[in-house]
Order: C-alpha cells, then sequence, then structure tokens
C-alpha cells in the first residue's frame, strides 16, 4: 500500500523490516514481493516470489488471484512460477 501511494521510501523501509519478521511464521519472501511489486521492480518482485516458491510459503499460492500482482501477470515469468508451483 505505501508504495502504491507513492511513498516509496516509506515502503523500502517495511520491506526491511520484513525479514524482523521471520520468526512469526510470516510469509517473508511473499510479503517483500508484494512491497517491490508496489514499487514496479518487476525483477525483484518476482526475486522474491521465487523464493516464497521455494520456501514453499502458503501466501505464494495466490499470487495468481492476489490483485497486487496484477500487474505482473503478463509476464513470462509469473506463467513459469505458476507452472512451477502446479497452478497453471
Amino acid at each position: 500500500m505505501l508504495a502504491r501511494s507513492g511513498d516509496k521510501s516509506a515502503a523500502l523501509a517495511a520491506a526491511q523490516r520484513i525479514p524482523e519478521a521471520e520468526d512469526s511464521g510470516a510469509d517473508v519472501c511473499y510479503n517483500k514481493a508484494l512491497v517491490y511489486t508496489g514499487l514496479g521492480d518487476r525483477d525483484r518482485a518476482f526475486e522474491w516470489l521465487d523464493q516464497s516458491a521455494v520456501r514453499r510459503e502458503a501466501s505464494v499460492v495466490f499470487a495468481g488471484v492476489d490483485p497486487f500482482f496484477e500487474d505482473l501477470r503478463g509476464d513470462p515469468r509469473f506463467a513459469a512460477l505458476s507452472k512451477s508451483l502446479g497452478l497453471d
């Protein structure tokens, strides 16, 4: 939300705080992917989505319907991610 509202510095600060939540069971990589998608950094977003899949974070299966990732769905990397998750 911060990134899409134009507050890039706050969004980056939030992304840097996400690792602190790792011990809480939060889907850290998926959440970082959300931040970088909002910032328009598709490459970093895909890096974190891929890591989310590798770590088998539960939230990654919702990437195909999560409205925050709509801008990524036309990218061939998204199709590859969906296929790797068995969601295609």
